[in-house]
């Protein structure tokens, strides 16, 4: 197994600061909030935006050495099997926290 690559810190500060606009502009949605909002969908927007460019990149970051041409179903399992494992409990955590507001 090879070495993790490095973490690039200011990557990781930049996904902090996009992840606090999607937070801001979501916030607006909670009663009592509401004056948080923006007139525009902007904040929002563009930290979602820089989420996905940054998600793109750090994924071909981290797979960038895999050989995948002789060994891609090995590859492709394991790089499935980490993306579900990292996104889908998540993902239902949030749904279950979410329920209670959204009735």
């Amino acid at each position: 197994m090879q070495p993790s690559p490095r973490e690039i810190y200011p990557l990781t500060s930049l996904r902090f600061f996009a992840a606090s606009l999607v937070v801001l502009e979501h916030l607006q949605m909670l009663p009592g909030l509401e004056w948080l909002g923006f007139k525009n969908d902007f904040p929002g927007i563009a930290g979602v935006r820089i989420l996905f460019v940054l998600s793109g990149f750090i994924i071909s970051y981290t797979y960038w050495d895999n050989d995948w041409s002789l060994e891609f179903s090995k590859h492709s399992r394991g790089f499935y099997w980490s993306r579900f494992a990292r996104i889908y409990p998540l993902h239902w955590l949030m749904f279950l926290v979410a329920l209670p507001l959204g009735l």
